[in-house]
């Protein structure tokens, strides 16, 4: 029934159909039933991937011992929080914290003497490298000042997440001369992001294609090429919310950055030896943030036939939300159909608080069909080529 209602408005819809077999054929009412069948099917939320090295969850500790552990699957570099006077005397304090993205705790920084250090890790070679942080800031830092949120190695080689007036940067050293940075302007009128919850920050360190990245709440891609993606590891200890001792990447930043100390929380940070597709921030931040499946995978704030081609196109191969991947899985396959199923035409489009995203041991079957369909298109026998078809 549902897929002979998008056959029947697909000329509303303005998208092209001679993809599609004839509404009252076979076909349409054997891939109708079996969306239908699967409809009922229960619901599972995205997974956080797996394989962090090192994980600093605010949730899972405890703030008892001015110690934040590591729980990532090395667990060797647990931070050391500290306060007035450099000791852990009236240091980051940790609490409940109100969010709608799922944060349960966090730390908080004061701005002034709070801190985390950790001692500088021993590996060799060059790595693909990903951090994830989840931070809220108290506001935006201002004037001459500029805030590192993490930073990691010293100043000719490493990296620093921090804020300078209302840029997010990510600056990133390996050696003299191959400094960069890469920026996202977090104002709203700016285009950036106007948010008082807790803000996902993914910075990439790609070894592979020597490039930097950086994400912001699932999406909001920036890159640079960088000369040399070189290991930026020294024998420095770890920073967060201030710089400990040299600053990491700072050498030739033209941001002031060692006049700042970060106020606000900091719920969650990872560390992935793995270079982050956008495909994995968005699974990451759905799997956190809660996000709801969502369909429209143009970003036009409706659900419509146009979408479903992303889909078609995207089966089998794609891996963002923009290639058809409505649930964040990390896969477009015959999950993201349905979603488009029930989120189809604008009512679908502005329901999408109610949906939720359906278990993957639905996809095989969906996926089967889809791709009878699909084949069906390619050897072209019963194709609706006109609007006569219609």
């Amino acid at each position: 029934m549902l897929l002979t209602n998008v056959a029947s408005s697909a000329r509303a819809y303005g998208w092209p159909i001679y993809y599609w077999p004839r509404y009252d054929s076979a076909w349409w009412r054997c891939i109708s039933a079996v969306l239908l069948m699967l409809g009922s099917q229960g619901a599972v939320a995205a997974e956080v991937i797996s394989g962090a090295v090192h994980q600093w969850d605010a949730s899972l500790d405890d703030g008892v011992d001015s110690v934040w552990e590591d729980t990532g699957t090395l667990a060797t570099q647990s931070w050391r929080l500290l306060g007035s006077g450099g000791t852990n005397v009236n240091g980051p304090q940790w609490g409940s914290v109100a969010s709608t993205l799922g944060m349960t705790h966090a730390y908080d920084f004061d701005g002034v003497d709070d801190r985390g250090l950790v001692g500088p890790e021993n590996r060799t070679g060059n790595h693909d490298t990903s951090f994830e942080l989840w931070f809220r800031p108290d506001g935006l830092a201002t004037g001459a000042d500029a805030w590192p949120i993490f930073e990691h190695g010293n100043e000719p080689r490493g990296l620093t997440i921090g804020l300078s007036d209302d840029l997010l940067v990510f600056l990133y050293a390996a050696g003299h001369g191959t400094y960069a940075d890469v920026t996202f302007d977090l104002d709203v009128d700016d285009n950036g992001i106007d948010n008082p919850d807790f803000i996902q920050v993914v910075a990439v360190v790609d070894d592979t294609s020597d490039e930097l990245r950086l994400y912001v709440d699932g999406g909001n891609e920036q890159s640079i090429p960088v000369e040399e993606s070189n290991d930026f590891t020294s024998n420095n200890e770890l920073g967060l919310a201030q710089n400990n001792g040299n600053g990491g990447g700072q050498m030739e930043s033209p941001y002031p950055w060692l006049s700042g100390e970060f106020s606000g929380e900091i719920a969650l940070l990872r560390e992935y030896r793995t270079a982050f597709t956008l495909a994995e921030v968005e699974q990451n931040f759905a799997a956190l943030a809660g996000a709801t499946a969502s369909a429209d995978f143009d970003m036009d704030d409706d659900v419509d036939g146009y979408d479903f081609l992303t889909w078609q196109r995207g089966f089998g191969s794609g891996a963002s939300q923009s290639t058809g991947d409505a649930d964040f899985s990390g896969h477009v396959d015959g999950d993201d159909l349905i979603i488009w199923q029930s989120q189809f035409g604008p009512a679908g489009a502005a329901s999408f608080a109610g949906m939720t995203i359906p278990e993957p041991t639905t996809a095989a079957l969906l996926a089967t069909v889809a791709a009878l369909l699909l084949g069906r298109t390619r050897r072209g026998s019963n194709l609706c080529r006109t609007q006569d078809c219609w």
